[in-house]
């Protein structure tokens, strides 16, 4: 323990690195405000584990665009279709019963039409950051 004296007070240190003061004058104590979280008590940073891939389908089968994602926590995951949002988290925004997501962030389409064509991007924005996956569908 190491000990240092200055005028009216004494200040402790001790090897778990808390300190304590003793006034002696006034007989008061004052502790060090608690220390910050742990940080394995913050949340991590959500990040997309599956890649891009190409899909060839044919009219009328069912497809499922997969999306894996390692500590989604609070943010929100999309789906788009182009520049078109087709979900967000659990809402379908685009009302085509033909749409729906699954459990694990996966977008299944039934009964594919030459329209579901083109570029699909699940996206997870990240503190202004977003980050994403691309699946093209012919």
């Amino acid at each position: 323990m190491i000990k240092q004296t200055f005028t009216q007070c004494t200040l402790h240190f001790f090897a778990v690195g808390t300190q304590k003061a003793r006034d002696s004058s006034y007989g008061s104590e004052w502790l060090p405000p608690p220390a910050p979280a742990p940080s394995s008590m913050m949340k991590a940073t959500p990040r997309i584990v599956s890649g891009d891939q190409l899909f060839r389908a044919q009219l009328g089968e069912t497809l499922v665009l997969p999306c894996q994602v390692a500590n989604l926590n609070d943010f929100v995951l999309m789906w788009k279709q182009g520049s078109r949002v087709l979900t967000a988290q659990r809402l379908v925004v685009r009302k085509d019963p033909r749409l729906m997501l699954r459990d694990d962030h996966s977008l299944v389409i039934t009964n594919l039409k030459p329209e579901d064509q083109g570029t699909y991007t699940c996206e997870v924005d990240v503190m202004g950051k977003p980050e994403s996956i691309r699946h093209t569908v012919s």
